[in-house]
């Protein structure tokens, strides 16, 4: 899975690896007959705010010492701490659960130890259930609903199996409501998700470029897609796909420089730039070996 939030410095978002087990409610509004029922969500959500204000407190305690933000850990640890600041004056705020969610997902995609991640996840997974259970029709809430439990579920190891089904479910469910948020995330992270797991899980070759192609095709733009898309190709042993989209990839890239350009792209841009020539190389390869 690949958030495209600057803050998670280009990485994949959390998706299945093989070989070292690193994986990566509804709106609810009711009609006038469900008077009962409205009490008990406005109760639970009652609770939850009551929750997350015990929470919140706990983490404004821990992050209240920084102040500058010099390194991108800095820069993600100060988003959650303004994210978590809202979060806790506006307890009934979409906007700022879904957003808290998120800072706890970037933080997270630095390099922390797996309990600390693992505590981040599960505040953003709490957050954008909240989101979710505010208003069902809320693509953000959904979207990192799907990368916190993805970001979980990679320190999970084999309990991560656990986590799918729900992971796939928050992606199919924001990829409904809005198929372009961050540069097509969706059907990237699906793509991800369905090329990287295992088959006798939910790994699907099929399944995976249909999500990764579309992904191309919603957002063309955006290095990740296609060098995801090429990485796909590789692994299913396609190279002269690989290649088509790698010299399709090649032509782009001076004005893609342009286009995500300045201080917030520059470790994205670090991670791209390895990942098209390690394919670039692999290619190479290729052609001596005909030759």
């Amino acid at each position: 899975m690949t958030s495209a939030t600057p803050n998670s410095g280009g990485h994949p978002a959390p998706g299945f690896d093989q070989s070292t087990t690193d994986w990566l409610l509804r709106n609810r509004r009711v009609g006038s007959w469900a008077g009962t029922f409205r009490l008990l969500i406005a109760a639970y959500l009652l609770l939850q705010t009551w929750v997350s204000v015990v929470t919140l407190g706990a983490v404004e305690k821990e992050l209240s010492g920084i102040t500058n933000a010099t390194t991108p850990i800095d820069v993600a640890r100060n988003a959650l701490q303004e994210a978590a600041i809202r979060y806790e004056r506006e307890p009934q705020s979409l906007e700022a659960a879904w957003k808290y969610g998120r800072a706890c997902f970037d933080l997270a995609e630095e390099a922390l130890p797996k309990a600390e991640r693992a505590r981040l996840a599960e505040r953003g997974i709490e957050a954008c259930k909240k989101a979710v259970a505010m208003d069902d029709h809320s693509a953000p809430a959904y979207y990192y609903l799907g990368m916190n439990l993805g970001q979980l579920a990679r320190t999970k190891g084999l309990g991560a199996l656990k986590i799918v089904g729900q992971l796939k479910s928050a992606f199919e469910r924001a990829r409904e409501l809005d198929e372009r948020q961050e540069y097509a995330g969706p059907d990237r992270n699906l793509g991800l998700l369905f090329r990287d797991a295992p088959s006798w899980t939910v790994g699907d070759r099929k399944e995976a470029q249909v999500h990764l192609t579309k992904a191309v095709a919603l957002a063309p733009d955006y290095p990740d897609n296609r060098l995801e898309l090429i990485e796909g190709y590789f692994k299913w042993g396609d190279r002269v796909s690989a290649q088509t989209e790698l010299e399709t990839l090649e032509k782009q890239w001076p004005k893609l420089h342009q286009q995500f350009s300045g201080p917030k792209w520059e470790r994205q841009w670090v991670d791209w730039q390895t990942r098209l020539e390690g394919f670039q190389k692999k290619i190479e390869k290729t052609r001596k070996k005909q030759n």
